[in-house]
C-alpha cells in the first residue's frame, strides 16, 4: 500500500504563483510508491487559480482547497485576532482542528522549492515533540532579531525556530487549542516583528525537534553548500521573482520551467523597478525599527524595575 503523506500549504491570490512553483518541485521529487494530498490554507483563491493549481492532480498527488473565511467569521474573538488569522501565515494555526483525520503532516510556505521527496522529512520521528523545524537563521545572523528573541520573548537566538517549513504532530497541536491560545497571548504580546513565528516559539519552545537546515535553507544563508539544499525558503529580500541576484534562486527558475504562468513570473521579475525594491527595504526597516523599539523597551522597564527594587528591598 502506498503511504500517504498530507501536505498542508497556506495562501492567497497573491501567492498563487509561487504556490505554482513550489507544487511543481514537490511533484517532480515525488515517489510513485507514496502518496501526496497537498490541502491549501485559504481564504480567497479565485476559480481560476484553483483551476490553474489543480493541474497537479494526478494518480498519486491529489489537490484540496479548504476556504477559511467561514471558519474566521464565525471565532469569537477580538477585532484584531480576526484580522491576524486572515494572513496567510497564520492560517496553519488552524490545520489540525481542521485536518482532524491526520496525526501529523508537513507545512509549508508558498515560497519554498522542494529539491528532494517531501517523504523523507514527513517520515521523520517527533519523539512527542509538537513540531519539527530547522533554527530561524534571521535570528542567529542579524544580531538585532537574536537580541529581541532573547530580551523580549526569552528564547535563546539559537533556538529559535522558523516556522515555514514544519513537520506537525497534529494530536498534540489540537490539544494545545491554538487559536484560543493567540487570543490569550495577544492581550500581553503583538507578534509586530515576527509574527506567527514569535506565537509558535513561545507556545512549543520546549516540545520542538529541531531539523537539519538541509530541509530550510533560507535564501540569507549563502554560506550553505547548496549542493546539500533538500528544500529552499526565499523569505525578506531574498525572492527570485523581484531580484535576479537572489541567492538559490536557479533552483526556483528550475521548477518555473515549463509551468503555465512562467511567461508571468518572468514579466514580474522584469517588471520590478528600483521604486519597488526601495519599498521592499523601507518594510525591512520598519520591521527592524519596531524591533529595536520593542528591545529599548524592554530595557527601560528592567532599569526603572531594578531602580524601584532599590529604593524597595521588599518588593520581589
Amino acid at each position: 500500500m502506498n503511504k500517504l503523506i498530507p501536505v498542508i500549504y497556506a495562501c492567497d491570490n497573491s501567492l498563487v504563483n509561487y504556490l505554482m512553483v513550489s507544487i511543481n518541485s514537490l511533484v517532480a521529487n515525488s515517489s510513485e510508491n507514496n502518496k501526496y494530498r497537498i490541502h491549501i490554507l485559504n481564504t480567497d483563491i479565485s476559480k481560476e487559480n484553483k483551476k490553474k493549481l489543480s493541474e497537479f492532480n494526478r494518480d498519486n498527488v491529489s489537490i484540496k482547497f479548504t476556504d477559511l473565511r467561514d471558519v474566521i467569521a464565525s471565532l469569537k474573538l477580538s477585532k484584531e485576532a480576526k484580522e491576524r488569522l486572515e494572513k496567510p501565515n497564520y492560517f496553519k494555526l488552524f490545520a489540525p482542528e481542521i485536518l482532524v483525520k491526520y496525526e501529523k503532516a508537513v507545512y509549508l510556505e508558498a515560497a519554498t522549492v522542494v529539491n528532494s521527496d517531501i517523504a523523507e522529512l514527513f517520515k521523520i520521528e517527533l519523539e512527542g515533540k509538537a513540531l519539527a523545524a530547522a533554527p530561524e537563521q534571521i535570528a542567529i545572523k542579524k544580531n538585532v532579531y537574536g537580541t529581541y528573541v532573547e530580551k523580549q520573548l526569552g528564547i535563546n537566538r539559537d533556538r529559535f525556530f522558523n516556522t515555514g517549513v514544519l513537520v506537525l504532530d497534529m494530536n498534540v497541536l489540537r490539544e494545545a487549542e491554538l487559536i484560543k491560545a493567540l487570543e490569550k497571548k495577544l492581550k500581553k504580546h503583538a507578534f509586530e516583528v515576527l509574527q506567527d513565528e514569535e506565537f509558535l516559539n513561545i507556545c512549543f519552545k520546549n516540545s520542538v525537534k529541531f531539523l537539519s537546515t538541509e530541509w530550510n535553507v533560507e535564501a540569507i544563508n549563502a554560506n550553505l553548500d547548496a549542493k546539500k539544499a533538500k528544500l529552499v525558503q526565499y523569505v525578506m529580500l531574498t525572492n527570485p521573482l523581484h531580484y535576479k541576484e537572489c541567492p538559490l534562486g536557479d533552483f526556483f527558475w528550475r521548477y518555473a520551467k515549463g509551468l503555465s504562468v512562467f511567461d508571468i513570473l518572468k514579466a514580474e521579475l522584469d517588471g520590478y523597478t528600483a521604486m519597488d525594491k526601495a519599498a521592499d527595504k523601507n518594510m525591512r526597516f520598519a520591521v527592524l525599527e519596531t524591533a529595536i523599539r520593542e528591545i529599548e523597551r524592554e530595557m527601560q522597564y528592567m532599569l526603572e524595575n531594578v531602580a524601584v527594587k532599590a529604593e524597595n528591598p521588599k518588593i520581589a
